[in-house]
């Protein structure tokens, strides 16, 4: 008598795919969230909106990863797990550690711990960042999973430029009633700054995708289509930039531009591109002191829209803005706080019995509100603004102190450098230290013209400005002085790294926010594993002559490609369920509501998991009659 056919081996496979699933649709969807979520039932609206959602995300993400890695264990698979580990950028545990122990030492535990009222950037969202990150790590696996990535970060993207764009054209439905909408716009991120960080972190990807998509004339038919809607992407995306009019974003995309622009042309050893950009460079930076010089060559443009942004760069006239004179008098108050003011005393007339530490360990995060608030002079005292020191470098000394900022140089120099290398340009001990020597340098002397000049609050802008100029180079001395066989430069790493510079250049004069957070996160995945996620996998299978006994082979092997394709198809409803039933709970009778378009779109995104594009209407409409009901 012949036994039932016995389904069990095949389990760990079938649980394995239904947690990738979960786990893929998860940070899919945290991309839409954060992109585009608001709720205007609230009085934040945007930022801890948007968190308590991602936090939700990163949960199931969480247990995904979990179920992930009992399924290795079951199956005996520990190389496996250690192979995943083994890609995690180790900078990480140094920033997750001084996330622990300034929270254990905060002046305010609980607020570090949690997150601040307006903020909500506690240790338990950032421990949620890292979440993703590991997860990333260990299920971005195939090259499908990347495009799958870049096309969400990308739609996200172009919807929240061209909300920008109706916005500066007067078709915003909704009633914000915030004084800079009169001439900057803000999008989905709530304020003008946010929206510039966030868009450009996504420009320079956009670009990179539509010149892979074009590469070598040979696109045709529907990749021609689908490379020109990621050029429209891309125009939109800059003129929702430029509608914001922040400096720190225009700055930053101009890195992140000429560091794209430097790296293709030093792949080739194309000198005549290079000399151009830096012709460029000087008569960019030429024109800025010309417009900002009274009566100068100029001076007929320094009131015009938009120039004017970059025309006053030094008039502190106006002290009541978040502007020049602003950033000085806080990182003034930041470098006082670590270095010379005197220890704090709480509500009950205790002292900080840790102050001798805080230089080294930080205040705790989401305290920079406590310390700096008091001593703000009476023009600049206000609370939407002392609460951050608008630079990412006295954020991280105010939070975590010389571990936290220490750490998070070094997840700066271990991406340059792996970015670089991934590209060809160190390909040897040599290089690496020629890199590391220009870093230094451009620090160095960043550092010791603002000694000169006796001004010790720009010291950490002049820093991370010098560390800038000397990994930008890098590519250019290399094309001169050591130059390699030419080969085009990747386009998709090139693109990574204008993302990465950018982003770099406008922290020093921004706030984070979980946009910028979560984008970065993925780009530091991406460039740190991207030798083994920049080609599809090909596996080729040998001819095997149909014998019965190769057919029942052939079938007991198709079974995880099966359960794979029933893991995916159940990733999405229960992502979208989840999260829609777990926020509604937290927040009754509006959360749902304010969740629908984000939960509609993110279906359309993620149902590229599917094999089959019947599913895209199936899951849409699904989407939509779930929330029909609920639609304010």
């Amino acid at each position: 008598m012949n036994k039932p056919h016995n389904r069990i081996p095949n389990l760990p496979a079938a649980l394995a795919a239904i947690a990738d699933g979960i786990a893929e649709a998860s940070w899919l969807a945290s991309i839409v969230v954060v992109a585009l979520h608001f709720n205007l039932h609230t009085f934040t609206i945007f930022e801890p909106d948007k968190i308590a959602l991602f936090q939700v995300l990163a949960g199931m993400l969480l247990a995904a990863l979990l179920l992930r890695v009992s399924v290795w264990r079951y199956s005996g698979q520990t190389t496996t797990a250690a192979g995943a580990a083994a890609v995690i950028p180790p900078a990480y545990a140094g920033i997750a550690g001084a996330l622990l122990i300034s929270t254990a030492l905060s002046i305010a535990p609980q607020v570090s711990w949690n997150g601040s009222y307006l903020r909500a950037h506690g240790t338990l969202y950032e421990l949620c960042l890292l979440a993703v990150l590991v997860a990333q790590c260990v299920g971005l696996r195939r090259h499908a999973q990347v495009q799958r990535l870049l096309d969400t970060i990308v739609l996200a993207a172009t919807v929240t430029a061209l909300y920008g764009i109706f916005q500066h054209l007067g078709l915003d439905p909704a009633e914000w009633g915030k004084s800079f909408l009169a001439d900057r716009v803000s999008s989905t991120q709530g304020n003008p700054i946010f929206l510039g960080a966030y868009l450009v972190l996504t420009l320079p990807v956009t670009i990179a995708r539509a010149l892979q998509l074009l590469r070598g004339g040979s696109a045709r038919g529907r990749q021609l289509a689908y490379a020109t809607l990621h050029v429209v992407s891309a125009a939109a995306q800059l003129e929702a930039i430029w509608f914001t009019g922040s400096r720190g974003p225009w700055l930053g995309l101009a890195a992140g531009l000429l560091f794209m622009a430097i790296c293709q042309a030093a792949a080739v050893n194309n000198r005549k591109v290079l000399f151009a950009l830096f012709s460029l460079v000087v008569a960019g930076l030429l024109s800025v002191l010309a417009l900002n010089m009274p009566n100068g060559p100029l001076e007929t443009l320094r009131d015009e829209p938009y120039l004017g942004r970059i025309a006053h760069l030094w008039d502190t006239t106006n002290r009541t803005e978040a502007g020049t004179s602003l950033r000085l008098e806080t990182w003034h108050r930041a470098q006082a706080a670590l270095t010379t003011t005197p220890p704090l005393i709480y509500a009950d007339g205790s002292i900080d019995r840790w102050s001798w530490l805080r230089l080294l360990i930080g205040y705790g995060p989401e305290t920079a509100g406590f310390v700096l608030a008091p001593s703000y002079r009476t023009e600049f005292h206000n609370a939407l603004f002392s609460d951050r020191a608008h630079n990412i470098l006295w954020d991280t000394l105010l939070a975590t102190g010389i571990i936290g900022a220490a750490a998070l140089y070094l997840l700066w120099a271990s991406l340059a450098n792996k970015l670089l290398l991934n590209m060809g340009f160190i390909n040897s001990s040599k290089s690496r230290y020629g890199l590391w020597t220009l870093q230094i340098t451009g620090a160095a002397a960043g550092l010791l013209t603002i000694l000169l000049l006796r001004i010790p609050e720009l010291a950490a802008v002049a820093v991370a400005l010098g560390l800038a100029a000397g990994t930008l180079m890098f590519p250019v001395l290399s094309a001169f002085l050591a130059p390699r066989p030419a080969q085009p430069a990747d386009v998709l790493l090139a693109g990574f790294a204008g993302a990465a510079l950018a982003h770099f250049v406008e922290a020093q004069f921004g706030i984070a926010t979980v946009a910028t957070d979560l984008h970065f996160i993925m780009l530091a995945v991406l460039i740190w594993n991207w030798e083994q996620l920049r080609q599809p996998t090909q596996e080729a299978q040998p001819e095997v002559k149909p014998t019965a006994k190769n057919i029942a082979k052939r079938e007991s092997a198709a079974a995880p490609a099966r359960a794979g394709a029933i893991g995916a198809e159940l990733a999405l409803p229960a992502v979208l369920a989840s999260t829609t039933l777990i926020f509604g709970f937290l927040t009754p009778g509006v959360g749902i509501n304010s969740t629908a378009p984000a939960s509609v779109l993110a279906a359309a995104c993620m149902c590229r998991h599917s094999r089959s594009n019947r599913t895209w209407p199936r899951c849409i409409c699904h989407a939509a009659a779930r929330h029909a009901c609920n639609w304010p």
